[in-house]
């Protein structure tokens, strides 16, 4: 596999979580400004609400990095 390759598959794969299109995205800024602000715990709180309302085939729960709003930290999306 070339590097080109592996990165197309990365972009189609990473492409296929942005247009979720069978149920819900939730977002939530896991980047240092937002762990300091509490997002790991955000995090873990939204996981297991999903987990036990049984929507974890409907709602796609992601951390992701830095979204740009520090002062806003912790962001969910």
């Amino acid at each position: 596999m070339t590097a080109m390759d592996y990165l197309d598959r990365a972009r189609a794969q990473t492409q296929a979580k942005i247009d979720h299109k069978d149920g819900y995205r939730v977002a939530v800024g896991m980047a240092t400004c937002g762990l300091t602000a509490g997002a790991k715990e955000v995090f873990d709180a939204l996981s297991a609400e999903i987990a036990a309302a049984g929507l974890g085939a409907v709602i796609d729960l992601e951390p992701v990095g830095c979204v740009g709003e520090c002062a806003l930290e912790p962001l969910v999306e």
